[in-house]
């Protein structure tokens, strides 16, 4: 009953434009991750048309740019520390083919999450 009730919250706080399946998934795991007006960044490597990449400040943005890969590609990242805005010069709310740069570990601003990586051994 509690999981209907944290589903319903987030249907509710989603904006109503583009509400795809995917694209609703995504959004829910950017707002674990980032918060509100924060920037983080979206890539998409190995892609067939290079490395995508964009810098977003709007979860609704980027949630729609990573619904419209979903399917397409093997995967799709976004940073879970903040970047800096200043990122957003490169692609603002969008994804660029082809990029030339990406962020880097001089980018993050700030220490929020640590993941860690346990992999069996193989």
């Amino acid at each position: 009953m509690l999981k209907n009730v944290a589903m319903k919250t987030v249907a509710q706080t989603m904006p109503k434009v583009n509400r795809c399946p995917d694209m609703q998934e995504v959004w829910k795991a950017l707002t674990l991750f980032v918060r509100e007006g924060g920037t983080a960044e979206l890539r998409i490597p190995n892609s067939r048309r290079g490395t995508v990449s964009g810098s977003s400040n709007n979860l609704t943005a980027a949630a729609a740019s990573a619904a419209m890969w979903s399917g397409k590609v093997s995967a799709i990242y976004f940073t879970v520390n903040p970047i800096s805005p200043a990122l957003l010069a490169r692609a603002k709310n969008h994804l660029q083919e082809y990029a030339r740069s990406a962020t880097s570990d001089i980018d993050i601003t700030d220490r929020r999450w640590l993941p860690i990586d346990c992999g069996s051994r193989r």
